[in-house]
């Protein structure tokens, strides 16, 4: 069972990661497709999901590229529902660009960190 919690914690939050860009793509595109629907309802929700992602990961000593993917998480979490609440007054393709250039952004960091650290931690993390 720990190897298999182990597993599904490392997995879990690049699946949901993208399955929210899977979603913010589709959507822009207004192609809604049930597979991605349910794939985004399935890994992409939840806020409190995400806390709990973040307590284990640092419990079992996760990476720090891991713990990215929960960071791009919780920001396009906080993003949607401060978009929900109070509407951000920009049109389609700019919130669409903003969702993409956050993407962009986590996903250079990622990138920069596992280049930095992975082999490193690597030894020592659970990686």
């Amino acid at each position: 069972m720990y190897n298999l919690t182990v597993f599904l914690i490392r997995v879990s939050p690049m699946l949901c990661s993208l399955a929210i860009l899977l979603h913010i793509v589709f959507s822009y595109f207004e192609v809604w497709l049930t597979f991605v629907d349910i794939f985004s309802e399935f890994f992409g929700k939840g806020i409190l999901g995400t806390f709990t992602f973040l307590i284990l990961s640092k419990t079992y000593k996760f990476c720090k590229y891991h713990r990215m993917f929960l960071w791009y998480i919780l920001l396009n979490q906080i993003l949607v529902i401060y978009d929900r609440i109070f509407i951000i007054p920009l049109n389609d393709k700019t919130l669409f660009v903003l969702y993409l250039f956050i993407s962009g952004i986590f996903l250079f960091f990622i990138l920069y960190l596992y280049r930095k650290y992975g082999d490193r931690e690597t030894k020592s993390d659970n990686c």
